[in-house]
């Protein structure tokens, strides 16, 4: 349980696993901001950095941000 705490500041997994129901239905109206949207406007490609998909579960990059 430690392990938690020392990872991302939540108390237990339990305390993480409440925030995350509280804000996953919101992670499908998530803005992304990249360094990409500088470029966005000169961009003739059909694929930009706020439209491509991302690699990662929305709960994996809650967690790597956390970190």
């Amino acid at each position: 349980k430690n392990k938690i705490y020392i990872h991302n500041r939540f108390p237990s997994y339990e305390h993480l696993m409440a925030f995350w129901n509280l804000i996953e239905e919101a992670t499908s109206r998530m803005v992304r901001v990249t360094s990409g949207q500088k470029s966005l406007s000169t961009s003739t490609s059909t694929e930009s950095p706020m439209n491509r998909p991302t690699k990662l579960l929305p709960i994996d990059e809650l967690f790597l941000f956390l970190n």
